[in-house]
């Protein structure tokens, strides 16, 4: 299915006079996800501010790929316009490991910022391979965050 979700991104990105001549897959294993990287010498305005045009981006492509190809489940992707994701995505995986750590060390539930639900899906992926530690996403809304739990284990 890489090579439909491909086709959909370059013609999204025709339709939007961003024309791309090369996409590379990334497999990230760590959160069972696929980026499909752009570069662009200006790309201001594909990710906009905060990402939000990215983000938004993301959402439409996904959702003409769900469209394609009903009844099946299209795969965990992200487009990702030069490495934007791929930097935010460590960064959400260093600190979900710090709280991580720190909720192990201290025995306690620790709360992370409110996030966006993609984000919360990083930190939840990334921390569900880690033994002593559970990840539950509370709140409503914008205030909706994800609490890292320490569960008694002697594997850490």
């Amino acid at each position: 299915m890489h090579s439909e979700l491909t086709q959909i991104i370059k013609d999204v990105l025709i339709s939007l006079s961003h024309p791309v001549s090369d996409i590379t897959l990334v497999q990230d294993d760590d959160i069972s996800t696929v980026r499909f990287v752009v570069s662009y010498n200006d790309p201001s305005l594909l990710i906009g501010r905060n990402g939000e045009a990215l983000r938004s981006l993301n959402y439409i492509i996904r959702k003409i790929a769900e469209n394609k190809f009903p009844g099946q489940e299209v795969p965990n992707f992200v487009l990702d316009v030069n490495d934007y994701y791929a930097k935010k995505i460590d960064a959400i995986k260093i600190k979900a490991k710090i709280v991580a750590d720190r909720a192990v060390s201290f025995k306690r539930n620790i709360e992370l910022e409110p996030m966006s639900a993609y984000d919360r899906l990083i930190v939840h992926a990334y921390l569900n391979k880690f033994n002593g530690i559970k990840t539950e996403s509370v709140g409503e809304g914008p205030e909706r965050h994800v609490v890292v739990k320490c569960v008694e284990t002697t594997n850490y």
